[in-house]
């Protein structure tokens, strides 16, 4: 960074919103360009109140903005501030307001910021100092080490591989004992536990086979050793300094050194962190078949750095992502040749929310891959970042994804980020056995990947198999709490499958501090499911709305749900603005629930304008429950064709679909055949319907049941049917005040 990047200072810290970086000291931390954009737009209007509406237009040029997104940025910005304290230092809520960036001292801007501050030196932000080290591979495998610690710690746990690795396989190398170069006790005392310490590690490390050359083993052979490794101890004022050397068995070359300083008194915990720094970069070395002997030193830190971030993906937590994307900022300034950085690097802003892609990334990422194509870098996750960039953007169909995404797989055939975004691709184009086997196989690799836990679980619900599919949420989400993805899928099984209880435990035994709005609203929707409509409402007002069309769709919702279907018009008509297709029937559904049906059946159709004019060339995947409320709206003006055009197609893919789980189509077949003057076999579905597990009466989506099935008291057994569901629902209301206890809080 040169003088002419800092724009602000604000108190300790330098702000470089060209760089999407802040400084404090010699820390260097980057942000998201959105998140950047936020803290800029907070300077320049330092000590004033900036309403979220504001921040919508200013930052977000009026676009709908994602349910948490206001809410994660200021809470992004006060960690990476150090601001997260009982009371905050520098962004603090106004509540109904906004937000104040209060300041004692007035924003310095650019000029005055480099009068006051000299030019900041590049350094490496992973830098953690455990013991003082002397060369930089030392330092960032100590620094990487370190982070994992701290991450484990609270309780974003990195994975472990628990497969046996083959002994074939393994790094084979001999450990040399460590001398004592100024010939000191103390310095030998150190270099014989050190030796010894090495051998203990990594004779106990899943990748290494180790032995040991030393004088009392003078009959051990090391001609099988690929390399070896030698060092010496030397006491240097208060402190010991150990030089290690890591050489090659058959040449005796020695491939890189590396050098480490503790102080006297802390000379055990010295010890400790060079063996397990050493190990860890075996473990790297073996699980990233790097080739020790030609790999360069800046290749293999970059390499150590883009596991690292690549760990940190594999847990779908929001501060997981954060520091991969982080820890591969710094790589790219620090290893700015190491071309495979930048696609990771999009592969993380493209993963940001795991399973859900952020729109706002995607001109950044559409840069970094640009910038991969100038530096003629075709490997590693290259084609699985364009291929889903392009897909995202409709640049390409979905067969062509699914090419690009097999080129990775063949340059990269054990990745199982690879591996699993391809099995995604595969499911949505209706192959479920390859998507299976791709899944199962990242699984086997990587038994704990959370992405590969969603894709498997959407699987399985998409097959019938909900039970294996929750069983599979569950146990994984019991170590890992905080997942918003699996969290937010097993709620949509657990409402999906009837168990509306069970949503409603789970969510309120969770910590939803820092979770997703729409989580939020689950709870409401369950006890609306379950008959507790007050209890709905009362939780449908406690949603933090951060945008003027979340909050109407809210107002709506409620207006709805206490069937006032005449107060809600307005609300309903201003809500139907979401950029999210699904969120643009609000109005027309009102007005089918007043009984308007000409009306609502034309504002249907001008809500299927804003997507697409031809209504079946929509993904029959997408809008079911929109499109079977027109074609019952068709119906009841008489318009028989047209419904039955709309129909047909639907029919079919429900018979090939699973009624209840992930996009299950619930009774949407019975609605249909109402519609179609089929009612015997629209009797027969809801009875089996029943049978499934399906108990989705009162549903938010009409605030009761559809009106559609007014006509199931034709049916002698509606009596029957109706007590049955009321009875289920009566017994789930118990259970609500007995949770499972899946999560504890």
């Amino acid at each position: 960074m040169t003088e002419p990047d800092i724009e602000f200072v604000l108190d300790e810290w330098l702000i470089y919103p060209e760089k999407s970086a802040i400084k404090r000291n010699d820390e260097i931390i980057h942000l998201e360009p959105k998140i950047m954009e936020v803290l800029v737009y907070l300077l320049k209007n330092a000590n004033k109140v900036v309403s979220r509406e504001e921040l919508t237009e200013q930052v977000w040029q009026s676009r709908f903005a994602s349910d948490e997104v206001i809410t994660r940025a200021i809470s992004v910005l006060r960690k990476k501030l150090d601001d997260t304290g009982k009371v905050h230092r520098f962004i603090k809520t106004i509540p109904k307001h906004g937000y104040v960036l209060e300041t004692n001292e007035q924003v310095i801007e650019h000029n005055d910021a480099v009068e006051h501050h000299r030019e900041p030196e590049p350094v490496n932000a992973l830098e953690i100092q455990v013991n003082r080290f002397i060369k930089p591979l030392t330092a960032l495998l100590v620094a990487v080490f370190s982070i994992a610690i701290a991450v484990a710690i609270v309780s974003y746990q990195y994975f472990v591989d628990q497969r046996q690795q083959t002994a074939d396989n393994n790094i084979t190398l001999r450990i040399d004992d460590f001398t004592a170069t100024d010939n000191l006790d103390s310095s030998a005392m150190v270099a014989r536990v050190l030796t010894e310490q090495l051998l203990t590690t990594l004779s106990n490390s899943t990748v290494a086979n180790v032995t040991l050359n030393s004088s009392i083993f003078d009959d051990i052979s090391s001609t099988d050793n690929e390399f070896f490794i030698s060092g010496a101890v030397k006491e240097i004022n208060s402190e010991f300094h150990i030089n290690l050397h890591f050489a090659d068995s058959a040449t005796g070359k020695i491939l890189w050194s590396q050098s480490f300083a503790g102080e006297k008194a802390n000379w055990h915990q010295l010890v400790s962190n060079v063996s397990q720094t050493i190990e860890f970069f075996f473990r790297v070395a073996h699980k990233e078949k790097l080739d020790l002997k030609t790999l360069s030193l800046k290749t293999l830190q970059a390499s150590i750095l883009i596991h690292q971030a690549r760990e940190l993906r594999f847990v779908g937590s929001v501060e997981n992502f954060e520091l991969a994307i982080t820890i591969l900022q710094n790589a790219v300034l620090t290893y700015p040749d190491e071309h495979q950085i930048i696609t990771e690097l999009a592969l993380s802003y493209l993963r940001t929310r795991g399973d859900f892609f952020n729109a706002d990334n995607l001109p950044y990422i559409k840069r970094l891959i640009d910038q991969a194509e100038q530096n003629n870098y075709h490997g590693g996750v290259y084609w699985l970042v364009k291929g889903l960039y392009q897909f995202k953007v409709d640049e390409i169909d979905l067969p062509t994804a699914i090419s690009y995404l097999q080129k990775s797989q063949k340059q990269v055939p054990e990745n199982v980020e690879v591996l699993t975004l391809l099995s995604n691709l595969h499911r949505v184009n209706g192959d479920a056995a390859k998507a299976t086997e791709l899944a199962r196989k990242a699984l086997q690799i990587e038994p704990e990947f959370s992405l590969a836990v969603f894709y498997l679980a959407k699987l399985e619900s998409q097959r019938n198999n909900n039970v294996q599919a929750i069983n599979l949420l569950t146990t994984y989400l019991k170590k890992y709490p905080n997942d918003y993805g699996l969290s937010h899928l097993l709620v949509k099984l657990y409402n999906g499958t009837g168990k509306f209880d069970k949503t409603i435990n789970y969510l309120t035994n969770i910590n939803l501090e820092n979770q997703k709005e729409r989580l939020k609203e689950y709870i409401a929707d369950g006890y609306f499911f379950v008959g507790l409509t007050d209890k709905a409402i009362e939780t449908y007002l406690q949603v933090d709305t951060i945008s003027p069309t979340h909050q109407f769709q809210v107002q709506c919702m409620v207006l709805m749900l206490e069937r006032k279907f005449v107060q809600a018009s307005e609300a309903c008509k201003l809500a139907d603005k979401s950029k999210n297709p699904r969120g643009r029937f609000h109005y027309a559904r009102n007005l089918m629930l007043q009984g308007k049906y000409e009306q609502a059946k034309n504002r249907y159709k001008q809500s299927f304008d804003t997507i697409n004019a031809d209504i079946n060339a929509i993904n029959l995947r997408s809008l079911i429950d929109e499109k079977v409320d027109y074609i019952w709206l068709l119906s009841q003006a008489g318009e028989m064709q047209q419904a039955q055009q709309l129909a047909a197609p639907l029919l079919a893919r429900f018979k090939q679909s699973n009624r209840l789980g992930y996009l299950g189509y619930g009774i949407s077949d019975v609605v249909i055949l109402i519609a179609l003057g089929q009612e015997q076999q629209a009797f027969e579905a809801f009875s089996v319907a029943l049978d499934s597990g399906w108990l989705q009466w009162n549903h938010w989506l009409y605030s009761g049941p559809h009106p559609a099935l007014e006509r199931l008291k034709a049916d002698p057994r509606y009596e029957q049917w109706h007590n049955y569901i009321q009875q289920a629902l009566a017994n789930q209301r118990v259970k609500i005040s007995q949770p499972d206890n899946l999560v504890s809080r």
